[in-house]
C-alpha cells in the first residue's frame, strides 16, 4: 500500500468506527474522494446498526416466546419433579449446552441433592454432592449472585481443586443463578458445557428468567399438592367421622370449612356455614356456649366440649392452627358423634346399678335367716352352757355363722368401693390398739388353727389418720389370710416399724406361699390363691382387693412378697404417719356396765320383723336378759302395739308389710310416749346411704343382720342405765 486514508465515525461525540482506505499506488486524497468515503462509512455504520437492532430483536423475540413457551407447559404441571424436568429439558435445548439442571439445598445448608437434568453428550452427576466443594462458586451463590465461567481452567477465582471437580463431571463452561429464601440458598439451576464456551449476557439474564419461572412454577405445584394433601386427609377424616363433622374458623370466627354428616342430620348444608361468621350461622345459645372454646383455640389452647342436640351426644375436640412462625391463623375443630358410647355407658351405669341393687338385696335376703340362725346360738349359749354335747357343734355354728357373715360384708363392700360409696370416718389413731383390735378379731381362727402369733406393736404414741373400723378389716383381712392359707400349727408374724414419716406393718405367715404367676395379680378382685375342687379355704377373692382399696383410701400402699409355692408370704403395708401437731382420739367402745353385775331396770323392748324365725329368736334371747318384750310382725300393728305398750327400746326391722321401717319410725317420733324412746334399726342393708336413711326417719343406730348379740345388748344396756 502506497496512500491510505482513515475516516473516522463519530456520533453524539463518540468515535463508533474506523473505515480505512488504501491504494497500491503514491497519490494525493481528493476532497471529492474523502467525502465518498465519508458518506460510505456513515452508510455502513447504519446499516450494520440496522442489523444489530434486527438480530437483537429477533433474540428478543426468541427469548420472549421460549419464555412464554415455558410458562405454558409449566402451568399445568402439578407435580414439582415434573416442573423441574421440564424446565430443564426446555433450557437446555434453547442453549444448546451439554448438560442442565435443578439442584436442592438440604437442610443443613451444604448437602445439594440432583435433581431432573437434561443431557447431551454428558453423564449424570452423583445424587448428593457438597456445595462447599465448589468455594468461590458457593461463596457467590450466598451473596445471591449468579456465578458465570466462560472456561473453568482460565478462570482466576477456581482453584485447582474446584477445576479438577469440575473435569471431573466434564464442565468447562457453565452458568448458576441461585434461589435465596429468608438468606438461605435453597436451590439453583445450572447449565454446563463441556468445551469452553463465551457466555452472553442474554444467555445470563435468559436462565435467571427461567429460574425465575420455575421455581415459582414449583413452589405452586407444591402448593397445590400440598393443598390436595391436606383435602385428601380431610375428605379421609370427614370419612372416618360417621355422624361427625368438621369445621375450620379463622380469626375472625368465619367459617372457612365446613363439612360433615352431623351438619345434614341438622338439617343444614356447608353453605349454609361457609364465609359466614359463627353469630351469623349458629343459633344465640350455641355461640355463647362455642364461641368461648373457639376463642381459648385462638388464644392458643387445646379443648374439647360435649354437647346434645336433639337425640345425638357430639364431642368436640379443637386444636389452634399455627403459620410456620407460629401464629395462630385458625381453629381446627372435629366433631365426633359419641351418641351409641353415651348409651352404652349409661346402659354400663345401669348394669352396674342393678347389680349393686342386686347384691344388697340379696345381702338383706341372706342376713335375716343369718340373723335367726345368731339368735339361735346365742341362745343355746344361754340354755346349754354347761352341756357339753351341745357346746360343740355350737361353735361350728358360730363360727361357720361367722364366715357367712365375713363373706357377705367383703362382697358389699367391694361393691362399695366399686362405686365410690365408702365414706371414710378419718381420726388420729393409735395404730397400737387399733393392730391389737385387729388381733383380736383374727384370734379365733388363728387359734382354732393352732397357729403361733408373733406380735410386735410399735410405741402407744405411733399415731395414723384413718377410720378405725376400716383399718381393722384391712389388718383382720391380712392375718386371716394368713391364718387360713397356713397349715395347721403354723407361726404368724405381725411386726411394725416406723419411719420418719409412714409406719410399715408386716404380716408374715409360713404358709402355702404365692407362684410367680399369680403374684402381680394377687389384689386383684375374685383372685385366689387356689381354686381346687374341694375350695378347702372357701371365700369369694375379694378380700385382698378391699385390703389394696382401703389402704389406698387412706394414702397408704400395699405390697405382696412371696418366694414362691410353699415358702409362705409376706404382705407389706405402709401408712402416712399423723402429724404431730394432731392430737390423738380414742376411738375405743364407751365402758358399758355388766348388768349381770349391777341392779338395773326391767326395759320394755318392742320388737319389730316380720321374718319368723328371726323375730322368735330375738325376742327368745332379750326375754333371757329379764325385759319385757312384745312382738309386732308388721308397720302398722308396730303402731297399735307402740301407743298400748309404749317400750323404752324398739329393735326394727326396714322391710316391713304394710308400713316400712323408715315409715313406723317417722311416727313413732311424731308420737309424745315415744319420743325419748331408743330406736334402732335391724336390716339386710348395710350401705352409708342405709345408714343415712335410717338417721333422717328418727332411728338412734342402725345396725346389720346378723346382728352381734353383744352389740345389741351394749345399745340396751346403756338405755337400762341411761
Amino acid at each position: 500500500m502506497r496512500s491510505i486514508i482513515d475516516v473516522p465515525y463519530l456520533k453524539d461525540g463518540r468515535w463508533k468506527f474506523l473505515l480505512s482506505v488504501a491504494r497500491s499506488t503514491a497519490g494525493t486524497w481528493h476532497a471529492d474522494e474523502i467525502e465518498l468515503i465519508r458518506q460510505l462509512s456513515e452508510r455502513i455504520y447504519m446499516g450494520v446498526e440496522r442489523s444489530r437492532a434486527e438480530a437483537a430483536l429477533r433474540a428478543s423475540e426468541d427469548r420472549k416466546a421460549f419464555l412464554l413457551s415455558l410458562s405454558d407447559s409449566l402451568r399445568p404441571l402439578r407435580d414439582p419433579l415434573e416442573v423441574q424436568r421440564v424446565a430443564v429439558a426446555a433450557l437446555g435445548l434453547h442453549l444448546k449446552v451439554n448438560r442442565a439442571l435443578y439442584f436442592e439445598v438440604q437442610a443443613d445448608g451444604d448437602t445439594v441433592r440432583t435433581g431432573p437434568a437434561y443431557l447431551d453428550g454428558v453423564a449424570a452427576l452423583p445424587p448428593l454432592q457438597r456445595m462447599s466443594d465448589f468455594g468461590e462458586v458457593t461463596a457467590q451463590y450466598r451473596r445471591n449472585e449468579s456465578s458465570v465461567a466462560h472456561d473453568v481452567l482460565a478462570d482466576p477465582l477456581l482453584g485447582p481443586a474446584v477445576t479438577d471437580r469440575y473435569a471431573a463431571i466434564d464442565v468447562r463452561a457453565g452458568i448458576g443463578v441461585p434461589l435465596l429464601k429468608e438468606g438461605r440458598v435453597v436451590s439453583v439451576i445450572g447449565v454446563h458445557q463441556a468445551k469452553p464456551r463465551t457466555w452472553t449476557a442474554t444467555d445470563v439474564s435468559l436462565i435467571e428468567a427461567v429460574a425465575e419461572r420455575t421455581w415459582e412454577a414449583v413452589e405452586r405445584a407444591r402448593a397445590e399438592a400440598a393443598l390436595r394433601e391436606s383435602e385428601a386427609l380431610m375428605q379421609a377424616l370427614i370419612e372416618n367421622l360417621p355422624g361427625g363433622a368438621v369445621f375450620v374458623v379463622d380469626q375472625d370466627l368465619r367459617y372457612l370449612i365446613a363439612e360433615g354428616e352431623a351438619i345434614t342430620v341438622a338439617g343444614l348444608k356447608s353453605s349454609d356455614f361457609l364465609g359466614k361468621s359463627i353469630r351469623e350461622a349458629l343459633q344465640e345459645d350455641l355461640v355463647s356456649e362455642y364461641e368461648p372454646f373457639f376463642r381459648k383455640a385462638l388464644a392458643g389452647e387445646h379443648f374439647e366440649h360435649e354437647h346434645k342436640s336433639h337425640e345425638h351426644v357430639y364431642l368436640t375436640r379443637g386444636v389452634p392452627l399455627r403459620t410456620a412462625g407460629g401464629e395462630v391463623y385458625a381453629v381446627l375443630a372435629a366433631s365426633f358423634d359419641i351418641t351409641a358410647r353415651k348409651r352404652a355407658e349409661g346402659e354400663s351405669r345401669e348394669a352396674d346399678k342393678r347389680k349393686d341393687e342386686f347384691l344388697a338385696m340379696l345381702a338383706h335376703e341372706l342376713r335375716n335367716p343369718l340373723a335367726a340362725i345368731g339368735n339361735a346360738t346365742q341362745l343355746m349359749k344361754y340354755l346349754t352352757h354347761d352341756d357339753a354335747t351341745v357346746q360343740r357343734p355350737r361353735e361350728v355354728i358360730e363360727r361357720q355363722l361367722q364366715q357367712l357373715t365375713r363373706l357377705v360384708d367383703d362382697l358389699l363392700d367391694m361393691s362399695r368401693l366399686t362405686w365410690s360409696k365408702i365414706n371414710l370416718q378419718q381420726e388420729t389413731l393409735s395404730l397400737a390398739t387399733m393392730l391389737q383390735r385387729a388381733v383380736e378379731a383374727s384370734r379365733p381362727l388363728i387359734d382354732a388353727r393352732g397357729h403361733q402369733l408373733t406380735i410386735t406393736l410399735p410405741p402407744l404414741s405411733t399415731q395414723v389418720v384413718g377410720d378405725s373400723t376400716r383399718l381393722v378389716q384391712v389388718f383382720g383381712n391380712l392375718l386371716n389370710n394368713a391364718a387360713k392359707y397356713t397349715d395347721t400349727g403354723g407361726h404368724i408374724a405381725l411386726h411394725t416399724a416406723v419411719g420418719a414419716e409412714e409406719a410399715i406393718i408386716r404380716v408374715r405367715d409360713n404358709g402355702c406361699g404365692l407362684s410367680a404367676s399369680l403374684l402381680p395379680h394377687v389384689f386383684e378382685l375374685f383372685t385366689q390363691a387356689g381354686r381346687s375342687l374341694d375350695r378347702s379355704q372357701g371365700g369369694l377373692g375379694v378380700g385382698l382387693a378391699l385390703v389394696r382399696s382401703l389402704v389406698k383410701m387412706h394414702g397408704g400402699e400395699v405390697e405382696a412378697h412371696s418366694a414362691g409355692l410353699g415358702q409362705g408370704s409376706e404382705f407389706v403395708v405402709r401408712l402416712p404417719l399423723a402429724c404431730s401437731g394432731d392430737a390423738l382420739e380414742h376411738t375405743s367402745a364407751k365402758n358399758v356396765t355388766d348388768a349381770t353385775t349391777t341392779i338395773a331396770p326391767r326395759l320394755k323392748v318392742l320388737v319389730v320383723e316380720d321374718n319368723a324365725d328371726a323375730a322368735e329368736m330375738l325376742v327368745l334371747i332379750l326375754r333371757h336378759k329379764g325385759d319385757d318384750v312384745r312382738l309386732a310382725r308388721d308397720g302398722p300393728t308396730a303402731l297399735e302395739a307402740a301407743r298400748d305398750f309404749q317400750p323404752q327400746v324398739v329393735l326394727c326391722d326396714l322391710g316391713l308389710p304394710g308400713l316400712s321401717g323408715f315409715e313406723v319410725a317417722a311416727r313413732l317420733r311424731e308420737q309424745p310416749e315415744c319420743r325419748g324412746t331408743l330406736l334402732v334399726a335391724l336390716s339386710g342393708y348395710g350401705r352409708d346411704e342405709d345408714r343415712r336413711q335410717s338417721q333422717s326417719a328418727g332411728f338412734d343406730h342402725h345396725l346389720t343382720k346378723p346382728v352381734d348379740p353383744e352389740v345389741l345388748a351394749a345399745l340396751i344396756d346403756q338405755r337400762r342405765l341411761a
